[in-house]
């Protein structure tokens, strides 16, 4: 397995993970009319999708 492609995997699913979490934390700060709750996605979202493009590279 080649590490690029490890790195690269793990970026695309970290990448994927903060922008569906930050706009879901957008939405829902929207919603509530409260202002901050992008950041809280955005870090959520960063950090599931680092797990999550871990397990996948791992895989592969």
């Amino acid at each position: 397995m080649l590490r690029g492609h490890y790195f690269l995997t793990v970026f695309v699913f970290m990448l994927v993970g903060g922008v569906i979490g930050a706009l879901l934390g957008a939405l829902y700060g929207w919603a509530g009319q409260e202002a901050g709750w992008w950041g809280v996605g955005l870090l959520l979202g960063l950090f599931y999708g680092t797990i999550g493009g871990v397990a996948v590279a791992e895989r592969s």
